[in-house]
């Protein structure tokens, strides 16, 4: 079973995505208790121990950012965290704007 969730909105905020980093590095490091340093740019990986039988979490962060065209303002942010658990449970949460 497989639940997708899309949000596209319309914001005319000049800072959105350092907003948006801002707060997906907050609930990183408050969930994660700051065992993956997030990025600006790029990826990090990270093993932290579980409470689980199985032992182990794999973190994945990837950091992406691309401004569009010949607008100064207009930033493309896109954030993607993956958490892989022992029995191959996969939780991936994607943030763009």
């Amino acid at each position: 079973m497989s639940l997708l969730y899309r949000a596209i909105w319309q914001d005319e905020r000049n800072d959105l995505g350092e907003l948006a980093f801002r707060k997906m590095k907050a609930w990183v490091d408050e969930k994660w208790n700051s065992a993956i340093k997030v990025p600006t740019i790029g990826t990090a990986t990270a093993t932290w121990p579980s409470d689980a039988a199985d032992g182990t979490v794999d973190l994945e962060l990837s950091v992406e950012r691309a401004s569009l065209g010949s607008q100064e303002d207009s930033e493309v942010l896109r954030v993607r965290f993956v958490e892989t658990r022992n029995d191959q449970t996969l939780y991936c949460e994607q943030s763009l704007s």
